[in-house]
């Protein structure tokens, strides 16, 4: 994954709960639309995974 796209993912993820509302936020506003940004919800550790495909 290109570093500059991880640190971007990585900052964003700080304040931004539910996973859905994170997508949207991503999906929407930060990346354009060839990137597919899919979030996974840990309840268990409280974490948040994020799957990047480009198109």
């Amino acid at each position: 994954m290109n570093k500059e796209l991880y640190k971007s993912l990585v900052y964003m993820q700080i304040d931004i709960t539910p996973a859905h509302s994170f997508k949207s936020q991503i999906h929407g506003n930060h990346f354009p639309h060839s990137l597919s940004i899919i979030c996974r919800c840990d309840n268990y550790r409280n974490e948040i995974r994020v799957d990047v495909n480009s198109n």
